[in-house]
């Protein structure tokens, strides 16, 4: 069976939740995906008359369940009014009910939320203090202090869960995304946004992400923020998977260290993922950094957790395998790839190296695949080159390193073979912008590259760019840099080198060329952006090593 055929089945499946299958799901932790399906699934007719049972359940149940399942109850019926208020709505709900029905659907669900929540005082209490330590963790994520986090927190959600219903709804449809997700959201050109974190992911959702990335430092900085849940949920898998027979050394389990993290976002993208039929809803897996330079053992690490998750998920998993831009990843992509699974090419800062992976995942069985542009990661040592150089003349020119090779790649990416193209479908490979960085209340790396297939953005990115109102230029990707600018940025050798290939103006040609040949193996590891980047990742992958194996003394 198809890959298509299949997704297309467990649809169908999960379309046919019945309101009592919805109430189990919200008893047994699963509030936020049961809420969820109000936005992925269902005809007119059959939305009303599930939503209405489910309602009905809820109010004459909630009296005579304990504690614990109220505050869960509370929980969804919260997720849910959010939700109401949220971009997942003009999915497909705005077409199927329409805006009048949604307004007096949310009106039940807001009703019975204030009967709820006075009726049981102390859950109510209970389900807001774990909204002000969720969203107060969300915060510092966002760039702020510990006690300032604390404080907006308990602003924000306030005494009531209502309350928190009519603060977090405001904030959304106020941000700068929301508006975007909403305005471009038939387009074919479209920027999908994505989480650049392992966590806080239903409020990006509900702004219209629908991608999560990962990497060795975002999986240690999730493990760091609950380090006994993370901690107790690797041992229940490790215990399931021994039990079936599966021979695990510390390699696989840190695999499955980071699985379980990637696991949690798939399975609250996993409904997007199942209504695109396969284009969006992903997130992101790392193949341990280590083997950058080992084909076989990325290969052996991505079947394993692909393989892994298809059982967990039971189905096709929407999960993206992240290989570096390395001769030896291209070798693993290669096999991967006609394996159909998505891969996500990091480590890349290079039109040299995005054109090599773009030809194979031009041949790729996948249903998409993504080449990632790290571009403050390159920014960043180019404005450095300059400042030693004192080459710098125009002010700010290295913001746009990142830019203008996204800009560069975007050309020869999606245009037609006989402009000189590689003539790529923007569906099946997108490029992918990742590593932004926030230069006082200007943002290049977003503002001057919408329409980019794809842009992940960090929590105090995100933070950044809705401080204020923006104007959205919806296709600047395809904007020329300016003359001025370009002229500084060729000074710089680095950014020279990210920037050429064959073919293009010579007077930009580096000093030293660099391809993913076998020659220039160790030329391109040394290259400054990726040596900086690769250390960071063998890092943070080692210290995540260091805690599995305590983890698993204590077995």
């Amino acid at each position: 069976m198809q890959e298509k055929d299949v997704i297309q089945q467990e649809y169908v499946l999960r379309n046919s939740r019945s309101a009592l299958e919805l109430f189990d799901m919200i008893c047994g932790n699963e509030g936020a995906e049961a809420a969820n399906h109000f936005m992925f699934y269902m005809t007119g007719t059959e939305w009303k008359q599930r939503f209405e049972a489910l309602i009905e359940i809820l109010r004459n149940r909630y009296r005579n369940v304990d504690h614990l399942t109220r505050v869960k109850m509370l929980e969804f019926l919260t997720l849910l009014a959010i939700g109401l208020k949220s971009y997942l709505i003009h999915l497909r709900l705005v077409d199927i009910i329409g805006v009048d029905e949604i307004e007096r659907s949310y009106l039940k669900v807001w009703n019975l939320l204030l009967e709820s929540e006075s009726a049981d005082k102390d859950a109510a209490n209970q389900l807001c203090s774990q909204l002000i330590a969720s969203n107060a963790k969300q915060f510092e994520a966002e760039g702020i202090s510990a006690a300032s986090a604390e404080s907006e927190a308990a602003i924000l959600v306030g005494n009531k869960p209502s309350q928190y219903v009519r603060r977090v709804s405001k904030k959304i449809t106020s941000s700068n995304f929301y508006q975007y997700s909403i305005e471009q959201k038939s387009s074919h050109e479209k920027t999908i946004l994505g989480n650049d974190y392992g966590e806080f992911l239903q409020y990006t959702m509900w702004l219209g992400y629908s991608f999560q990335t990962t990497n060795p430092p975002l999986i240690k900085m999730i493990w760091d923020l609950d380090r006994p849940y993370w901690s107790n949920r690797l041992l229940e898998v490790v215990a399931e998977m021994e039990r079936s027979g599966e021979k695990l050394d510390v390699e696989k389990t840190c695999s499955l260290a980071a699985m379980i993290v990637v696991e949690k976002a798939c399975r609250l993208l996993r409904d997007w993922f199942l209504l695109s039929e396969g284009k969006e809803g992903y997130v992101c897996f790392q193949v341990n950094p280590i083997h950058n330079g080992n084909s076989d053992a990325m290969v052996s690490e991505a079947i394993f957790v692909y393989e892994t998750l298809s059982k967990r998920l039971k189905g096709v998993p929407n999960v993206s395998f992240k290989l570096p831009g390395t001769r030896a990843g291209l070798l693993a992509a290669r096999v991967l790839s006609q394996k159909g699974y998505s891969l996500t090419i990091t480590l890349n800062f290079t039109t040299f190296q995005a054109m090599e992976f773009g030809k194979v995942f031009k041949e790729s069985k996948a249903l998409t695949s993504y080449v990632v542009v790290m571009n403050g990661r390159l920014a960043y040592p180019v404005r450095d080159e300059l400042a030693t150089l004192g080459q710098n003349s125009v002010p700010n020119a290295s913001w746009f390193a990142g830019v203008e090779v996204t800009r560069h790649i975007f050309q020869k990416f999606y245009s037609s073979e006989q402009d000189g193209g590689l003539g790529l479908d923007r569906e099946k490979v997108k490029i992918l912008n990742a590593s932004l960085r926030v230069y006082g209340e200007e943002i290049p790396d977003i503002s001057e590259i919408w329409g980019t297939p794809l842009i992940t953005i960090f929590p105090n990115v995100r933070r950044a760019y809705d401080m204020k109102k923006r104007t959205v230029p919806v296709d600047s990707v395809v904007h020329q840099t300016e003359v001025s600018v370009m002229e500084d940025l060729k000074k710089s050798e680095l950014f020279r080198q990210a920037w050429y290939v064959p073919q293009d103006d010579e007077s930009f040609k580096p000093d030293k060329v660099l391809t993913l040949t076998e020659k220039d193996d160790a030329a391109v590891l040394e290259w400054l952006p990726i040596q900086q980047t690769l250390g960071q990742f063998i890092t943070e992958y080692q210290k995540l090593r260091d805690i599995i194996e305590g983890v698993l003394a204590t077995k």
